[in-house]
């Protein structure tokens, strides 16, 4: 008697809670409802799971819709030559769940590039792999029109091994961005204090995650100091896509193929995940391979260890993607275009601030040259050989003027205001940015940018605000010859003073 109250109370024992998605102990992985684990046997297959009340309200995001079939013909649009950028980002899909046998924390790519070069598109194809891409793609989050900060931890969480997509990020303001940056590459959300002051462990999550904007990340996270930069470039992969050529019409044939992905989801997933269960013992030692391989290739340096974790996880995800037959994508010629292309793209981009020297400043400069009024004096110019004037070009506007014995310029602010609008840039975390780099001398005074030019009738004669700023020779065009200290302004100049 008491051995078979024993066997029933075995058999009642209530199941293990899971509140996210993903590996689980002993090599299980649970998606959605259901729990993928090998049995007795050594065999593959899916039994229902037990999920916490958070975990069970999303598993109808994951439920597959359509066909296998239907979504790989999305896919497979990115199996051309010459489509490495796209295959790229659809096998990052594949890599997230793998990063759980990397020691990354999180890892995020970031598609920049103008509309219509397809980032919507790769991202609802990337989504569709585990869900309804409408759910997986988060447009515009933590602003007014997206979910609120908590609720995207909440879902981070419980999707914790699964991506998560983030489109028309620069809608959300600078320091929502940064902070939702941070929160995905470091894999974890605040711990907070209950109100009976007991300790609430916050969320966690290891996953590779997708951003799209129309400007460069490190442009939407300016303002920030290079520790912070640091702490999440160190963790991010930027893909710049080229400009669409309007004379190829192949996206007009190509667009309802792409836009399967959006009916036909989630079966992509669910043979992925059998693979990655019946593989889970092998997995950590052929991403550490992969890993070495790339690193001793290319000669890294040892602040690229998280990127080429991220370089193996997806060439390793995509080689058991395309056994199961997932997709056509050639592995070795993607392979290969991670390290003639996108890895040199990263190293150029880097850096303690991943910007170039000037940061936003030398940006703007280097946009404006031809617009840029240079002036030996800041008093009124009397031309003649002794003064070295550049002046505009026919029909020019003149938008910057720089003093060349005062290593100082003056730019409009409108013609800024507007260049960082352009940019998605927040205009006051643009200043900021300059504050930062001690390159702004002062934020508001009043120029006539044009004055002294020998032109009657020239625009730019009349006194326009503008903000003073300090720079070298060389961010507006001319030769460094005159000695420059950390900024860039000349050995002539005078201290900046408040009010000056």
């Amino acid at each position: 008697m008491r051995a078979y109250i024993e066997m029933i109370q075995r058999q009642d024992q209530p199941a293990m809670q899971h509140m996210g998605y993903g590996t689980t102990e002993g090599g299980g992985f649970v998606l959605g409802g259901q729990l993928c684990r090998r049995d007795a046997h050594g065999c593959v297959a899916f039994a229902p799971a037990s999920l916490d009340r958070t975990a069970a309200s999303m598993a109808h995001l994951l439920k597959p819709a359509g066909t296998l079939d239907n979504w790989k013909r999305a896919a497979n649009l990115y199996a051309r030559p010459g489509e490495e950028p796209m295959a790229f980002v659809v096998l990052t899909g594949f890599a997230a769940p793998l990063l759980h046998f990397t020691d990354t924390s999180g890892l995020l790519v970031h598609l920049c590039g103008e509309s219509g070069t397809g980032k919507s598109t790769v991202m609802a194809t990337t989504a569709a792999i585990w869900g309804n891409p409408k759910a997986l793609v988060q447009h515009a989050p933590t602003s007014k029109y997206g979910s609120t900060h908590n609720a995207l931890m909440a879902e981070l969480g419980v999707l914790h091994n699964l991506p998560l997509m983030f489109d028309e990020l620069p809608l959300t303001r600078p320091e929502g961005v940064f902070r939702l940056l941070h929160a995905l590459v470091s894999g974890y959300e605040r711990n907070r204090m209950s109100p009976s002051l007991d300790l609430k462990p916050g969320r966690t999550w290891q996953s590779v995650y997708l951003s799209a904007a129309r400007c460069p990340l490190r442009t939407l996270a300016a303002g920030f100091s290079d520790g912070e930069h640091a702490a999440v470039f160190e963790r991010t992969i930027e893909i710049a896509l080229p400009r669409i050529d309007p004379r190829d019409r192949r996206w007009i044939a190509e667009r309802a193929a792409a836009e399967l992905a959006l009916t036909n989801y989630g079966h992509a997933g669910q043979v992925f995940t059998q693979w990655l269960v019946a593989n889970y013992d092998r997995l950590p030692k052929l991403i550490d391979t992969k890993r070495e391989e790339l690193m001793l290739r290319v000669g890294a340096r040892r602040d690229e260890w998280c990127l080429f974790s991220g370089f193996a996880a997806v060439l390793v995800a995509a080689e058991m993607a395309k056994a199961a037959g997932l997709h056509d994508i050639d592995v070795e010629a993607l392979g290969q275009w991670v390290i003639d292309t996108l890895l040199p793209a990263q190293r150029q981009g880097g850096g303690a601030s991943r910007r170039e020297p000037g940061g936003l400043l030398g940006e703007f400069l280097k946009e404006n040259m031809a617009n840029t009024v240079v002036a030996r004096q800041r008093r009124a110019i009397r031309p003649g050989p002794d003064e070295s004037v550049r002046g505009l070009p026919p029909g020019g506007r003149p938008y910057v003027r720089y003093i060349k014995n005062y290593g100082e310029a003056d730019i409009s602010e409108r013609v800024f205001r507007d260049w960082c609008r352009r940019k998605q840039v927040d205009y006051r975390q643009a200043v900021a940015d300059m504050k930062r780099r001690g390159q702004l001398i002062r934020e508001h005074c009043r120029c006539a940018l044009a004055r002294g030019l020998a032109c009657s009738g020239m625009e730019g004669q009349e006194k326009v605000r503008c903000l003073r700023v300090c720079v070298s020779a060389s961010m507006v065009g001319l030769d460094d010859d005159d000695g420059e200290n950390r900024n860039g302004s000349s050995h002539r100049r005078s201290p900046a003073r408040p009010g000056w």
